[in-house]
């Protein structure tokens, strides 16, 4: 998937470098395709617009993307118009150098914003139910103590999908394990930003539940007798 977008962006260079006066057009139509993709296809721009702090570097690598996908797609918009009407020839227009101005101190912002707000507190219980949010690739908490016969909510943070199992992470190999017996079947349970409730737990026991799409995603359940 990244040859392609990569192989993309090169095709759009060279034909925007080639003085083709169509080749903007085409620029425009890849990053606005782009920018699109990140905005309402793509779950985890919006997770990491969410929730910058749970990892803040990313946040800035996805934040600087995505405003350089906009104004990438504006200017190319603008140059092919320019190149059409004869004024291609005159450069770019300066109402242009605002626009990345606005961009620059756009990022610069939501970067000091997200740095220094205080992420929402973490719910300890839904309806009385014990609560265990999914975030991006982690739970939280990583460990939870039950009652026997309590259930269990799960709480997605985000779209980002998640494939739940019992079992545990060998290194990079998700060593998965049938349902044990007391416990509710997961059996390779598929989430896509959508929070549930499973259970009852009756049996007493130390268990562990992964996620087999991001590795090292364990949560530690104790039930107690």
């Amino acid at each position: 998937e990244l040859d392609v977008v990569g192989s993309l962006y090169l095709l759009g260079a060279a034909l925007i470098g080639s003085g083709v006066r169509w080749g903007p057009g085409v620029g425009a139509v890849i990053t606005g395709g782009a920018f699109f993709y990140a905005i309402f296809l793509n779950p985890y721009p919006a997770y990491h617009f969410a929730h910058a702090q749970d990892a803040f570097p990313l946040f800035l690598g996805v934040l600087l993307g995505v405003v350089s996908m906009a104004l990438a797609t504006v200017a190319n918009v603008t140059a092919v118009l320019g190149n059409y009407r004869g004024a291609g020839a005159q450069g770019m227009p300066r109402w242009m150098y605002s626009v990345f101005l606005g961009g620059v101190c756009f990022i610069g912002g939501a970067a000091i914003f997200a740095g220094i707000a205080q992420p929402p507190a973490s719910s300890a219980a839904t309806a009385g139910v014990p609560t265990v949010h999914l975030r991006l690739s982690d739970f939280s908490p990583a460990q939870i103590t039950l009652p026997a016969g309590a259930q269990l909510h799960f709480a997605a943070d985000g779209a980002v999908p998640h494939v739940l199992d019992y079992g545990q992470w060998n290194g990079k190999h998700a060593d998965t394990r049938p349902s044990p017996a007391g416990l509710p079947t997961l059996n390779d349970l598929p989430v896509n930003g959508a929070s549930f409730t499973i259970g009852p737990f009756t049996t007493p026991g130390t268990y562990t539940i992964l996620c087999i799409v991001h590795p090292g995603m364990e949560l530690t359940i104790i039930v107690t007798g």
